[in-house]
């Protein structure tokens, strides 16, 4: 995939993510409700892996680029017109959901944090309550976890979670 210019590139992306995102879409479907989602600033995203083989467990956390959360945010609104979201309805879990789709899709293309192998099969997205998103995870070795937080105005953050394994 080298031969797509950078506007193709975003382009194929954006579609494989919000194609992943429309397929998880029935783990946040609940949070769908009337009114805009006011994201405050860009997610956290965190990726947790229990490496097979004794490793040590490994844990990398940051806000990802503008240009990565624009993305994310195409991806959503793409899944918004595959799920037949109405005028004025919105889900506050879709742009973290898409984000961390994108990683899934990262990872399957170019191998990002080392999860190609985990990344290829469905992941298994959810929604956490607030308690749960700040706990750590225990993980079963050979898995990993992918985490978007995000804060709102005026609501309680969203976090998303998918479960490679």
């Amino acid at each position: 995939m080298t031969d797509l210019d950078p506007d193709e590139l975003a382009a194929t992306l954006t579609e494989e993510t919000a194609a992943l995102a429309f397929d998880l879409h029935g783990a946040v479907a609940h949070l769908r409700r009337q009114g805009a989602a006011l994201h405050l600033a860009a997610p956290v995203a965190a990726i947790f892996e229990q490496p097979a083989g004794g490793a040590k467990p490994r844990h990398r956390a940051g806000r990802p680029s503008g240009e990565l959360v624009a993305l994310a945010a195409d991806a959503a609104e793409r899944v918004r017109e595959l799920a037949a979201y109405q005028q004025g309805e919105d889900n506050p879990a879709l742009e973290p959901l898409a984000l961390a789709c994108f990683y899934v899709i990262d990872a399957r293309r170019n191998d990002a944090f080392g999860l190609q192998r985990l990344a290829a099969a469905r992941p298994i997205a959810q929604a956490l309550d607030e308690e749960e998103a700040r706990l750590d995870p225990t993980l079963p070795v050979g898995t990993a976890l992918i985490r978007v937080w995000s804060e709102l105005h005026g609501e309680p953050p969203v976090c998303i979670q998918l479960r490679l394994r």
